[in-house]
């Protein structure tokens, strides 16, 4: 069989095959399915700000509550909003990286 080893953004891939952002890089287990069958690379959906920023308008127009007037709560959430959202990025990178040993290439456009 031929060799296939090439390097994209200083990654060493066995092959070229990257699948990009797409709902196919969504979740770990999708990914992992993706590494047994032999994929070079996946590009995992980026996490941008504007995403984070909606999330949190969303929130508090439906879900504010007696919290309505709480500067230190506003505060806090936006804390915790992005905290969470980069948090779960994380943890799809840790675990996917437990499961295959393909390069996973993350972007955080903030």
């Amino acid at each position: 069989m031929a060799n296939l080893t090439t390097k994209y953004l200083g990654l060493e891939l066995k092959n070229p095959f990257i699948v990009g952002s797409s709902g196919l890089t969504a979740s770990a287990d999708s990914i992992v399915k993706l590494a047994q069958n032999g994929v070079g690379a996946v590009v995992l959906k980026s996490v941008f700000e504007e995403e984070i920023q909606m999330e949190y308008q969303a929130t508090f127009k439906n879900h504010l509550g007696e919290m309505e007037n709480n500067l230190e709560f506003f505060d806090y959430y936006d804390y915790k909003l992005k905290d969470d959202m980069l948090r779960r990025t994380t943890d799809l990178i840790s675990e996917v990286k437990s499961e295959s040993n393909i390069p996973i290439i993350a972007s955080i456009n903030c």
